[in-house]
């Protein structure tokens, strides 16, 4: 008896957050995969206010299952994705924490794994008199130096970070709050504020601002 093939359903999270690119390389992915056009337009509104980190991976993720003749199909039904699940069977594919444990204990099948971002915004944080971080594209990463009422301004480097490097640093936030380690306290267009153990982060985009910036701050 022919066994049925199984088919992955992958959520924003995995998508942008490469997830889903990693596993098709690794090959932990090797059959059907449908993606839900509500989350291309989602890729694509973002592309739309500059944000292209989602469309490089959804790019790179459609290549990669052409050249290993592995079908995909983009599904426009209204059911959400949990619900698609359970209609086709699929496995869902993500790298958000809490929506993993959730399709789990719904009984589920769920391919999670946590990715591990190259830009991290800790870093800057390494030395302990740093107070806070404040970087915006097409500027230098500048920090504040030393402790309340005595402190200076202090810029890291002469090179100008780009929109590319600012996006890399915003999503790597947002990833550790998918997987847990944060809370958005809120979330509009133009701007979010995240609380990620001891940083308090706001991150503002066009056009409350004039460019991508981050500002975190350790108390």
């Amino acid at each position: 008896m022919r066994e049925v093939e199984s088919m992955y359903i992958p959520d924003e999270t995995s998508i942008e957050s490469g997830l889903l690119n990693k596993l098709i390389a690794e090959g932990r992915i090797n059959e059907k995969v449908l993606l839900h056009n509500s989350i291309i337009k989602h890729i694509e509104h973002k592309a739309l206010n500059g944000d292209f980190r989602g469309v490089r991976e959804l790019e790179n993720a459609c290549k990669k299952l052409m050249e290993k003749g592995i079908p995909f199909e983009i599904i426009n039904e209204d059911l959400n994705l949990r619900k698609i699940a359970f209609k086709t069977g699929s496995i869902i594919v993500t790298a958000d924490y809490v929506s993993a444990i959730i399709a789990k204990a719904l009984g589920l099948t769920v391919l999670y794994e946590e990715i591990h971002a190259k830009a991290d915004l800790t870093d800057f944080f390494k030395e302990r008199d740093v107070m806070s971080v404040h970087l915006k594209e097409n500027l230098p990463p500048r920090v504040k130096r030393g402790k309340p009422g005595r402190w200076t301004f202090e810029t890291l480097s002469n090179n100008l970070l780009s929109r590319e490097e600012m996006e890399d640093l915003v999503n790597s936030i947002l990833d550790k709050v998918k997987a847990g380690k944060g809370f958005i306290e809120t979330d509009k267009e133009s701007s979010t504020i995240v609380q990620m153990g001891p940083y308090r982060i706001v991150i503002t985009r066009p056009p409350f601002s004039d460019g991508l910036e981050i500002t975190a701050v350790r108390p």
